[in-house]
């Protein structure tokens, strides 16, 4: 299980929750096979954008909640 250092939750939809975040490579690595926890919930990584390495930029992931 992962958890991620946030620093803004939205929603979208109502299908799709995403969250901004800076991601480690290490949890980069892990996010294909691992389950997100937020707010107590259980999410998968569905989609991730502009991920930073270096940790300077934050990236979005859009998760669907585990059902």
């Amino acid at each position: 299980m992962l958890s991620l250092r946030m620093l803004l939750l939205l929603t979208n939809q109502k299908h799709y929750t995403i969250v901004n975040c800076y991601l480690s490579p290490e949890e980069y690595k892990d996010l294909g096979r691992s389950l997100v926890k937020l707010n107590g919930d259980l999410y998968y990584a569905a989609e991730i954008d502009g991920y930073d390495p270096l940790g300077k930029k934050p990236g979005t992931i859009k998760l669907i909640r585990q059902i």
